[in-house]
């Protein structure tokens, strides 16, 4: 799997759980669809959270899909100056982006049954490790 290749993919996906997770009214749009699922935010230290991130995406597809259409995101963004505005906008489109989706799919499928070992750069030195996808 090409690094580059998951940290576009991983790059505009933070960005949405960022802005969800950042406005008090996407926020709580949110936590009506899914009361029970939170959107994972990764750690900067844990190469494995962004993995995680990606699986709880996966997961919560059809509410994600539904927010971005619902009633509560227009009026949240309304109440936004345009920086955010322009952020919500961005995030609806990955939301509705069928080829990301497929991405992070593509990006758990490479992960395999049982995890995968990863040799990252981390700081001024490198870490390896097992993530764990079971």
């Amino acid at each position: 799997m090409k690094l580059s290749y998951f940290a576009e993919t991983y790059a505009m996906f933070k960005a949405a759980v960022t802005f969800v997770n950042s406005h008090q009214h996407t926020r709580a749009a949110w936590r009506q669809l899914s009361p029970k699922k939170t959107l994972l935010k990764p750690g900067e230290t844990r190469f494995a959270s962004a993995f995680y991130m990606l699986e709880r995406l996966l997961e919560v597809k059809p509410q994600l899909e539904q927010l971005v259409v619902s009633n509560d995101w227009r009026a949240a963004l309304q109440h936004m100056p345009k920086p955010g505005r322009d952020a919500g906008d961005a995030t609806k489109r990955t939301v509705q982006n069928e080829d990301l989706w497929s991405r992070a799919e593509m990006v758990r499928g490479q992960l395999g049954v049982s995890g995968l070992w990863v040799y990252v750069r981390a700081g001024a030195g490198w870490m390896d490790g097992w993530i764990d996808w079971c």
